[in-house]
């Protein structure tokens, strides 16, 4: 693939990203990950690190290490990356996925995010990758985490025998 102006670019093929908070997973972030991963041969999820996170006040929920880890053990993620941004954008110069992935809310232009949306949709499309919408239900960690008046959850002890008694799990059982 050759980027105008003559450049060459390496585009990643089969390597679908998506990219958020995923502070509150829920079943919207489910079937959004299952219709990326149905793009592609391989799902690489990029997370917001903590002091990136731009959602309000006692924000992210879970720490990054604690949504890494719940991220990573679903089926359909194949990787989790944790970037010290707020944006894609170094997740998709560092690995040119063939496949952009963003929620059915970012269709919307007025959404909080569109202006850095446009920017990485139009990184993407230079390089002759796709950006996809996916489709379905859309909800919000956001709205969810304020009708429920949750606060951060605190971290775990980092003891790897503790690891496996009390997994991220626990701590959503316990809210």
């Amino acid at each position: 693939i050759r980027r105008k102006g003559g450049g060459q670019v390496n585009m990643t093929p089969g390597l679908v990203l998506c990219h958020g908070v995923f502070d509150i997973v829920h079943s919207g972030h489910l079937e959004h990950f299952r219709q990326a991963r149905n793009f592609g041969t391989s799902l690489v999820v990029a997370i917001v690190a903590d002091k990136y996170v731009r959602k309000g006040e006692g924000r992210p929920i879970f720490n990054q290490h604690q949504r890494s880890e719940f991220l990573a053990a679903l089926r359909m993620v194949d990787e989790v990356l944790i970037i010290d941004s707020s944006v894609a954008m170094p997740a998709l110069e560092k690995l040119k996925p063939s496949i952009f992935c963003k929620g059915p809310d970012y269709a919307n232009p007025n959404h909080p995010f569109a202006e850095d949306f446009q920017k990485e949709k139009a990184f993407v499309e230079s390089y002759g990758g796709r950006v996809v919408l996916t489709t379905g239900f859309s909800s919000s960690s956001t709205a969810i985490i304020d009708k429920a008046g949750l606060r951060p959850i605190p971290p775990r002890n980092p003891d790897p025998r503790l690891r496996r008694k009390w997994p991220t799990i626990q701590w959503l059982k316990r809210i």
